[in-house]
């Protein structure tokens, strides 16, 4: 009898039919027979990820035309040796609302193939009709938990005995007890490859100052991270560590002496560094439920134009009384 593993998440856009395509052909490498089915019928892709072209029946066809096609006729090879493909085939109107009746059958068809292993890519959403297919979630961000606990309640009402196991996923590496995060990696070689560019351009410019404003929330994880593979970041901010402003030893006057030594800085920051210095701190909230946070690379702007102004005039001072002839040039 055939393992039937389901997959589904409470949104789109979570690499939900990218886990199909590549679990489906490692078991199939593996030698395991392997029959990919494509239920997600309002915008069925899953071929595109095998390299299959859709030039032949789906489960749409399947729909309309149950009488004229098998269930099993709509199996197709692809490239991959034991791994074969049902396609979804979303040429039909109205094939993403399939009635009871037809889930029920699709459903009795699926458990007749054939196969090691059958896994399903259904659709996103914690409706009814993801429900009666689902068996089992995956890994995912806040949103696909979010997912998987509305999937079980409902599960629970209809009285199905239904485990979801969440692995929580972000890409700041702020998990406790894990390592390293799925993309933090990623994230951190991406963001060396902006400070070199912002290092270019303020190297470039008498004066000049660049501003590298990563993700970071709560943790300075990525900010922290790229300062150290980089030699090119001066000052690093992070939300763990609150810094002033103004004074003697304030972050405007370290800047001030760095351009006066060098006469160019980078400023690594993470996104939720220095919110206690914001004058209005209005607790709004997003579509998710996360605070708001206010925009700090336009606070740091700000100061640093202020710095740069008064930066200037000293030194526009100082050459005065240097060299009072510039009094006379016009301008």
């Amino acid at each position: 009898m055939a393992k039937i593993i389901p997959v589904a998440s409470g949104k789109g856009g979570v690499g939900k039919t990218t886990f199909v395509a590549n679990l489906g052909v490692l078991l199939a490498e593996r030698g395991k027979t392997v029959i990919v089915i494509d239920l997600d019928l309002g915008g069925s892709n899953l071929h595109t990820y095998l390299g299959v072209k859709n030039t032949g029946v789906g489960v749409g066809e399947y729909i309309k035309k149950p009488r004229e096609i098998s269930f099993e006729s709509l199996i197709f090879p692809t490239r991959y040796a034991h791994l074969y493909l049902i396609a979804g085939d979303a040429l039909y109107i109205g094939v993403a609302n399939l009635s009871y009746p037809i889930r029920k059958k699709i459903i009795a068809q699926i458990e007749n193939l054939v196969a090691d292993y059958i896994l399903v890519d259904l659709g996103s959403g914690t409706n009814s009709y993801i429900l009666d297919f689902f068996l089992m979630t995956y890994s995912g961000g806040d949103g696909t938990q979010a997912g998987a606990l509305a999937i079980a309640e409902e599960a629970e009402k209809r009285g199905y005995t239904l485990s979801v196991v969440g692995v929580p996923k972000t890409v700041d590496n702020d998990l406790s007890y894990v390592q390293q995060s799925f993309g933090f990696a990623t994230a951190v070689e991406k963001a060396v490859q902006c400070v070199s560019g912002a290092h270019a351009e303020a190297k470039a410019a008498y004066n000049g100052i660049g501003i590298v404003k990563v993700m970071g929330r709560y943790s300075g994880f990525i900010a922290a991270h790229t300062a150290l593979a980089s030699t090119d970041v001066n000052f690093c901010l992070i939300p763990e560590v609150p810094f002033d402003l103004e004074g003697e030893k304030g972050l405007l006057r370290a800047l001030e002496k760095r351009l006066v030594d060098k006469q160019h800085l980078v400023i690594m920051v993470a996104e939720g560094a220095g919110q206690e210095l914001m004058e209005h701190r209005i607790q709004e909230k997003d579509a998710s439920g996360n605070v708001m946070l206010q925009d700090i690379a336009i606070l740091y702007v700000a100061h640093l134009l202020t710095l740069l102004i008064a930066f200037i005039a000293r030194v526009w001072e100082l050459m005065l009384c240097m060299q009072p002839w510039l009094v006379e040039q016009k301008f």
